[in-house]
């Protein structure tokens, strides 16, 4: 849960309407006026700590709706997942293509590491961890 609110109290004043959480059965009202919904899982992985698995951030933003989170993915303006690991990295895209960011721990900020990723349209699965 203590991720769930850290989430919430960020995305206040920064046009977020709404928030689904995997942590919570509600959803949470953040900014009656913002411009986006966002829904997410705060803390994917969490299940599998004890077998020293990926811990991760995924989510997905819409534009504001009517508070309903059930619609197309087409209608998404923006996707991503922060993975923590060996390494801290955050994939995200905006419909160009994924750009992933690697967090710098000497220099204290994230580099962009790999930009315009795309999968061949023949892909059919793709994993971070398939072993599991």
């Amino acid at each position: 849960m203590a991720a769930h609110d850290h989430f919430i109290d960020a995305f206040h004043g920064v046009s977020v309407a709404k928030v689904l959480s995997e942590e919570v059965e509600d959803v949470t009202d953040v900014d009656v006026g913002g411009a986006f919904d966002i829904a997410m899982d705060p803390i994917d992985g969490s299940g599998s700590i004890g077998i020293c698995a990926l811990l991760g951030m995924l989510f997905v933003i819409y534009p504001a709706g009517d508070g309903r989170f059930l619609r197309p993915g087409t209608e998404a303006v923006g996707a991503g997942y922060a993975c923590f690991g060996h390494s801290v990295d955050v994939a995200w895209s905006l419909g160009d293509g994924v750009h992933i960011a690697t967090l710098d721990r000497r220099a204290g900020d994230f580099r962009v590491t790999a930009e315009r990723i795309r999968l061949k349209p023949t892909t059919s699965m793709i994993a971070v961890n398939a072993s599991n």
